[in-house]
């Protein structure tokens, strides 16, 4: 027999993943803006059409152009290597995939209507909290890097929208 409550769990913990993923964008676009001293207006134009590779790619750039603290490029190529390694197809497929499940079967499986490969796959909802401390610990440790070269902070600290105290106190303690 079907049972939504798992769906519902499940639905939950993709609702999460997405918060903790959105911190996780939102601290790349922050230090980017910092980089290229641009406003919030200005950065969401440059930075917000961008999916989360060529976004940490800019970063990493960026950093490397303008010989940013040896820290933070590292902690942003880190950041790119996990969100590689261990984040992004997993994310993409539980958050653009369809999950179902038989009745006779303790399988959740996902479908990706995405390019790749095509099969079905198991995806259990005890399998999400992982992931989503996983996104949790690359941002806090992406921030905390950011902050101790005063990356963060030098960006407008009036704007609450965008500094490092909000991204620690609205989406890593979520």
């Amino acid at each position: 027999m079907f049972d939504i409550s798992e769906f519902q769990e499940r639905h939950a913990h993709i609702g999460h993943m997405c918060l903790q993923w959105a911190g996780l964008e939102m601290a790349i676009a922050c230090i980017i803006w910092k980089f290229l001293k641009l406003d919030v207006g200005v950065g969401k134009i440059v930075t917000g059409g961008l999916d989360m590779g060529p976004r940490v790619g800019m970063a990493i750039n960026l950093a490397r152009k303008l010989n940013i603290d040896r820290r933070l490029v590292k902690a942003l190529e880190e950041t790119r290597a996990t969100i590689q390694k261990d984040l992004i197809d997993k994310r993409n497929l539980l958050v653009h995939g369809f999950a179902w499940s038989f009745s006779d079967d303790p399988n959740t499986y996902v479908d990706s209507h995405r390019q790749g490969d095509r099969k079905s796959k198991p995806f259990a909802t005890k399998d999400i909290p992982p992931l989503i401390q996983k996104i949790h610990d690359t941002t806090a440790h992406l921030v905390s890097v950011a902050v101790s070269v005063g990356v963060l902070e030098a960006i407008d600290p009036n704007d609450p929208e965008i500094t490092a105290d909000l991204i620690r106190k609205t989406v890593l303690q979520a």
